[in-house]
């Protein structure tokens, strides 16, 4: 008798544990590698899309014509890279099957830097990168990136959650937003600290000193360059301005935007793609059935 009781109480004590489980999962849907949470069932990329990103975007989809970003809103640093995607040259890059690896989130083809570009980059890591945004892009063809990136997200059927991506909703921004302003409140230009973020500012004259200084406010940085934001999200102030779920509303500035233009109380118009706008996706998680307890 005495063990039919502890068998029981150890029956009662894993159901506890699988539905204590249930509630914890519910709170804590599975969770998009490169994301930070922004509540039980939403999370948002924790950097902007990157042009590698988007380049995986690209092959993976045969190399359709109409998912390049315009040529003539592209950086320096994008316009070789696309160049080399278009024409199929691969003097800097390679696509490498990834079905092994990390087909589950980034589907069965990625696109690897190779020793040449490698090369390029140690002059200048910072502003010479694969990392940095993705820019010249429509609001249509951000739409369809999300559109991919759900897709590939909810082919995994063992997931227990569907995965919605879509585009951050504005009032998300403004939740998540320091509102940093410019760090340079100095009469004396040479006196000038480290910016927090990248933005459009006058010259500096530290910035001779200073590689990072030295094209802030010229052009877009790698995506994790600056101090993240109390929330833990990279460059919601700054580098790239962000579209939103809005077509042509975008927010948090950019290089070309100055540093009060990034604050949740402004926003930035568009109408076509732009060298300083870019986005990142939110990921939104329902349950694809209700956690039952087999008996």
């Amino acid at each position: 008798m005495r063990i039919f009781r502890f068998g029981n109480r150890a029956v009662l004590l894993l159901l506890i544990i699988m539905l204590s489980g249930a509630v914890f999962a519910q709170r804590n849907p599975a969770r998009i590698r490169q994301t930070m949470p922004l509540g039980d069932s939403m999370s948002m990329n924790q950097c902007e899309v990157a042009m590698l990103e988007w380049m995986w975007f690209i092959v993976n989809n045969d190399f359709r014509e109409d998912l390049f970003p315009d040529p003539s809103a592209l950086s320096q640093t994008a316009a070789l890279f696309f160049d080399d995607l278009k024409s199929k040259r691969f003097a800097y890059l390679k696509v490498v099957d990834n079905s092994k690896h990390e087909a589950i989130e980034w589907d069965y083809k990625t696109v690897r830097l190779i020793k040449r570009y490698e090369e390029l980059e140690q002059a200048d890591s910072i502003y010479f990168s694969a990392r940095q945004p993705v820019a010249g892009i429509s609001f249509a063809q951000a739409k369809l990136y999300c559109a991919w990136r759900e897709k590939v997200l909810n082919r995994d059927r063992s997931r227990r959650v569907n995965i919605k991506v879509s585009l951050p909703d504005i009032d998300v921004y403004r939740k998540v937003a320091d509102n940093v302003d410019s760090v340079c409140g100095s009469k004396r230009c040479d006196s000038c600290k480290r910016f927090s973020f990248n933005y459009f500012h006058a010259p500096c004259k530290l910035a001779g000193y200073d590689k990072g200084l030295a094209a802030n406010g010229q052009r877009p940085a790698r995506i994790d360059y600056f101090w993240p934001v109390k929330a833990g999200f990279y460059n919601i102030q700054g580098n790239v301005a962000e579209m939103t779920s809005v077509e042509g509303v975008a927010f948090g500035g950019s290089f070309r935007h100055y540093a009060i233009e990034s604050h949740s109380d402004h926003t930035q118009s568009y109408t076509k793609p732009e060298d300083w706008l870019g986005f990142r996706c939110m990921f939104t998680a329902t349950y694809r059935y209700s956690p039952k307890v087999a008996f």
